[in-house]
C-alpha cells in the first residue's frame, strides 16, 4: 500500500518528493532540482544572511536598506524602520496614505481620488460583483451569471418564464406560457395558435377571437334566426318558417337534410338530448335541440384554469395545477425528487424522477500548493515549491514509487448522489488508491485510508469557498477559488498517516466548481486545512528521507525557528494556536468505482 499522500497529507508530499536512492530515478531528479536551485539561488553570505535573489551586486546580493533601488523593490530608504511609508522589506506600505508607485489607491485615503474602492454593485441582477485584489490595488469583477435561479431577479438571455420565475411571460417565442392560450411561435400541435374555427355543424356560426397574439380561441354560437338555404333548421323552427326543415322530422326516418329525426328513442339515428363527451377539456353544446338537425358541437379549451380537471393542450402542471407531473422535462413537479431533464437511471435522478444513491467519483488529477511555501536548508536556503509540485503532480499520473500496479498518490471526492440541482448532498473526501495506468484507473476506498464525511453544500451563483483573510502570503501569487456551479464543505479534523507518523490537520474544507452537464470535472478546486506548529516540530521526517531525515516537519515551513526562511507564514486561530493554513489548488474527473 503506498503512503506517498495519506487524505490531506501536505507533509507527505513534502518528505516524500526527496525519496529514493543514490543510482538515479527520484533521488537523482530531486538532487538536479536542488543544484539547478542553488546555483541560481547560489548565495548565501558568510554570516548565515541569505538575501533576496533581486538584490545582486557584482555578483553578491545585497540586503534590502542599502539605499538603493535595486529590482524587485519599490522603494529602499536606507533603514529598516517599519513605521515609514517603506517598510523594511523594501516596498511601499499600503495604509500609508499616499498611493505609490504600485498601488492603485490606498486605504487610509477615505473619499476621492486615490480613495479605494469599496462596493462594486453595478445594479445589474444578472452579474456577480466583486471586490479583488490586494488592499491597496482593488478593482471590480462581474461575472456573468448563466445559472436560472428563482427570486434573483435575472433572467438569463434565451430563458422562458416556465424555467426561471424572473422571466416575463414572451409571446411568439415558440413556449405556452402563462395567460396564454397559444403561441404564434408553435407552428403546429399542441400549444399553436388556431386559424380556423370551422366545426362543419350547419347550426353554429363559427368565430376566431383575438384578444392578442398570444390569447386566440375559437367560439361557437347557436344559430337562432331562420334562414333559408342555410343548411340549418333553429331549435323550434317548422318548415314554414325556415325551409331548412324537413317536412318530415318525426316520421321515424332520416331524409332530406335530417341529420337524425326525433321519433327514434334510441340508437342509430335517435336525436341526442344531451352532449357530455366526459372529456373536461372539451366545451360541449347542444344545437337545434327538439329538431331533426340536433347536434352536439366539442371544442377544445385552451384556457388554463385551476381545479377543472383539464390540463390544456401544451399546458405543464407549472402553466396549469390540473396538469399531471411529467417525469423528464426538467421541472420538479409533484410526486417528483428530482428531474434532470431525462428517463434514464443511475445518473443520480432515476426513470421514475426518483432520487437515486449512485455513487459519483472523481479523482485529483491534479494538486498543487499554493502557501505557504516549503524551504530547504541544503548548505543554501531555497524555496522547494516547484520541485515538490513536480514530484506530487507525478505521483498523481504514474505508476513510480514502488512500481506496484497503483498511482503512486490518489486523493478522491465522493458524492452520493452528485445532484449540482440540490442545495446540499452528502460527499466524502480522503485518500484512497486508485490502479494503473491513468487511462483505466479504477479507485478503491478499502485500500487507502478511508474517506471523511462530510455535506457539499451547492451554490448556483456567487464563490463558494475562498482563503481566509489574513493567511496568505501575497509574494507567492493568485489562489485560484470556485465561483458559480460551485459546492464546499468543512471536516473537522483529519488523520494524516505519514509512514508512521500521525499528523492531524484541523479545519479542513474543499471546494470545487462543476464542471459539464451532468459534471464530468471539478475545476478551480481549492483545498485548504490547519496545521499547528506543535504538531509540526513532534513530527519527525523518516530517517531514510535524503539529507532530511530525523528532522522535524517545522523545519521546512517559514516562521518556524528551525526553518531557514527570513519571511513568516504562520497563522493564529481564535483560540490562540499558531501554526500553518495550506491552501491547494486541484482539478479532478470522474473515475469508475474499483468493486
Amino acid at each position: 500500500m503506498k503512503r506517498f499522500l495519506s487524505g490531506f497529507g501536505v507533509c507527505v508530499a513534502f518528505v516524500l518528493c526527496a525519496c529514493g536512492d543514490d543510482t538515479g530515478g527520484p533521488t537523482a531528479e530531486f538532487d538536479a532540482g536542488i543544484d539547478a536551485m542553488a546555483q541560481a539561488d547560489g548565495n548565501v553570505a558568510e554570516d548565515g544572511y541569505t538575501p533576496r535573489d533581486s538584490e545582486v551586486i557584482d555578483g553578491a546580493p545585497m540586503p534590502c536598506g542599502n539605499g538603493v533601488v535595486d529590482t524587485g523593490e519599490s522603494c529602499d530608504d536606507a533603514n529598516e524602520d517599519d513605521t515609514d511609508a517603506c517598510r523594511n522589506t523594501c516596498v511601499f506600505a499600503c495604509g500609508d496614505g499616499v498611493v505609490q508607485a504600485s498601488e492603485t489607491c490606498d486605504t487610509a485615503i477615505l473619499s476621492g481620488s486615490g480613495a479605494c474602492v469599496s462596493s462594486c454593485d453595478d445594479h445589474d441582477p444578472c452579474t456577480t460583483d466583486m471586490l479583488v485584489g490586494t488592499p491597496c490595488s482593488r478593482s471590480c469583477a462581474h461575472g456573468l451569471i448563466t445559472a436560472n435561479v428563482a427570486g434573483d431577479a435575472c433572467c438569463t438571455d434565451g430563458t422562458s418564464s416556465l424555467e426561471d420565475s424572473d422571466c416575463d411571460t414572451a409571446c411568439g417565442n415558440g413556449v405556452l406560457e402563462a395567460d396564454e392560450l397559444c403561441d404564434p411561435g408553435i407552428v403546429d400541435g399542441p400549444g399553436a395558435c388556431p386559424t380556423s374555427c370551422n366545426d362543419a355543424i350547419a347550426c353554429t356560426l363559427d368565430r376566431l377571437v383575438t384578444t392578442s397574439r398570444c390569447v386566440v380561441r375559437c367560439e361557437h354560437e347557436e344559430v337562432l334566426d331562420t334562414t333559408p338555404l342555410d343548411g340549418c333548421c333553429p331549435s323550434g323552427a317548422t318548415p314554414a318558417m325556415d325551409s331548412d326543415c324537413s317536412p318530415t322530422c318525426g316520421d321515424g326516418s332520416i331524409t332530406g337534410s335530417e341529420s337524425c329525426d326525433t321519433a327514434l328513442p334510441s340508437g342509430a339515428g335517435a336525436c341526442p338530448s344531451s352532449c357530455d363527451d366526459m372529456d373536461a377539456c372539451t366545451e360541449d353544446l347542444l344545437v337545434s335541440e327538439a329538431t331533426c338537425s340536433d347536434a352536439c358541437s366539442h371544442t377544445v379549451t385552451r384556457e388554463h384554469r385551476a381545479g377543472d380537471s383539464c390540463c390544456s393542450p401544451g399546458a405543464t402542471y407549472a402553466i396549469d395545477t390540473d396538469c399531471a407531473s411529467i417525469c423528464g422535462n426538467s421541472l420538479i413537479e409533484p410526486g417528483e425528487e428530482c428531474d434532470d431533464g431525462n428517463r434514464a437511471s443511475t445518473d443520480g435522478c432515476d426513470a421514475a424522477c426518483a432520487r437515486e444513491d449512485v455513487r459519483t467519483i472523481f479523482m485529483f488529477d491534479t494538486m498543487v500548493v499554493r502557501d505557504p511555501h516549503p524551504y530547504l536548508s541544503i548548505g543554501v536556503c531555497v524555496d522547494g515549491t516547484t520541485l515538490i509540485n513536480t514530484q506530487v503532480g507525478g505521483a498523481l499520473l504514474t505508476d513510480q514509487q514502488p512500481v506496484d500496479g497503483w498511482l503512486d498518490f490518489s486523493v478522491l471526492t465522493s458524492f452520493t448522489p452528485l445532484d449540482p440541482s440540490a442545495a446540499s448532498t452528502p460527499v466524502q473526501v480522503g485518500g484512497a488508491d486508485c490502479i494503473a495506468p491513468l487511462e483505466t484507473t479504477r479507485c478503491s476506498e478499502s485500500r487507502g485510508d478511508g474517506l471523511a464525511d462530510g455535506i457539499a453544500l451547492n451554490m448556483r451563483v456567487g464563490e463558494c469557498l475562498a482563503p481566509l483573510a489574513g493567511t496568505t502570503n501575497a509574494s507567492y501569487g493568485p489562489i485560484a477559488t470556485p465561483v458559480d456551479n460551485c459546492f464546499s464543505t468543512s471536516i473537522p479534523s483529519l488523520i494524516v498517516d505519514l509512514s508512521g507518523i500521525t499528523i492531524e490537520l484541523h479545519n479542513v474544507q474543499v471546494g470545487a466548481q462543476y464542471s459539464g452537464a451532468p459534471a464530468t470535472q471539478l475545476v478551480n478546486g481549492l483545498l485548504m486545512g490547519f496545521l499547528s506548529e506543535a504538531d509540526a516540530e513532534l513530527s519527525t521526517i523518516p530517517p531514510d528521507v535524503v539529507l532530511l531525515g530525523g528532522t522535524p516537519l517545522a523545519s521546512l515551513l517559514p516562521g518556524s525557528s528551525m526553518c531557514c526562511a527570513v519571511t513568516d507564514d504562520r497563522d493564529t486561530l481564535p483560540d490562540g494556536t499558531r501554526g500553518w493554513y495550506f491552501y491547494f489548488n486541484f482539478t479532478a474527473y470522474v473515475v469508475p468505482e474499483l468493486s
